[in-house]
């Protein structure tokens, strides 16, 4: 293991979540036109905080923190999307 072994792999890893990350905002597009043609609000707090605790129990412990906190940037961004 070296530091620039390491740091390919953080590459390879930051491409696949752009790529996961695109993809999900295309959904997100998707949704933010039904909603406007069903008159849906954007908030939706228990679905939110559902998709965390599903999302939590494929992180370990001891990067749980981390990973509420970029998932909640994630959501708000989704969220500010729609209000576009």
């Amino acid at each position: 293991m070296s530091l620039m072994s390491e740091r390919k792999k953080i590459d390879q890893i930051d491409e696949s979540i752009a790529k996961l990350i695109n993809e999900r905002f295309k959904v997100v597009q998707n949704i933010k036109d039904i909603k406007k043609t069903t008159l849906t609000p954007i908030e939706h707090k228990d679905r939110e905080e559902a998709i965390i605790t599903r999302n939590l129990a494929f992180i370990d412990q001891a990067y749980q923190e981390y990973f509420l906190k970029i998932y909640q940037t994630i959501i708000e961004a989704s969220k500010d999307f729609q209000k576009q």
